[in-house]
């Protein structure tokens, strides 16, 4: 038995969502997160959630020994409101083959001998296709592009957004 397990993750489990969002909390509470607007940060409960509603998400989790250490929650939803465009950005929108990755996070490095979010991505990429998706949109601060490079995403474009420089990020599947 692996110690590392991936999946979806049951967004109707309310125990589960308060793990995911707690787990993200912890991985974004050094980073300016209230000045983008985009997520909603509860410092007293000590979680993070993005606007966009979890009907329209999937999230792909990874608990190491019952922990959630990481996950990558996506907008399956490209006809309503897109976080991206909140960030200052612009895409053509193709509903069905083409998706929005809300956020992406993993609080530990190395699990074994894997880059952990690494091996996310790959897992990630792996449901999207079987869900017939060519295409995942995602959206990070500069100094974080090349990490996502590194998992196979190419920089399209860059903003100033509220001081800081984000890129956004395209990964073919």
């Amino acid at each position: 038995m692996s110690l590392l397990e991936m999946g979806l993750l049951d967004l109707n489990d309310q125990s589960r969502l308060l793990q995911y969002e707690q787990a993200m909390y912890r991985a974004f509470a050094s980073t300016p997160i209230e000045t983008d607007g985009v997520w909603t940060v509860d410092h007293a409960a000590r979680r993070i959630a993005t606007k966009i509603p979890y009907k329209n998400q999937i999230v792909i989790a990874a608990d190491l020994r019952g922990e959630l250490v990481a996950a990558v929650s996506v907008n399956m939803d490209m006809q309503n409101e897109l976080q991206l465009e909140d960030l200052g950005f612009h895409i053509v929108r193709e509903p069905g083959l083409a998706v929005e990755a809300l956020s992406m996070f993993a609080n530990k490095i190395i699990v074994g001998r894997e880059i952990l979010m690494a091996r996310v991505a790959r897992e990630c990429g792996a449901i999207l296709k079987e869900k017939g998706v060519k295409v995942l949109w995602a959206t990070c601060e500069k100094k974080h592009y090349r990490a996502y490079v590194g998992v196979g995403f190419l920089k399209c474009e860059e903003v100033m957004f509220r001081g800081r420089v984000l890129c956004l990020m395209r990964y073919a599947l």
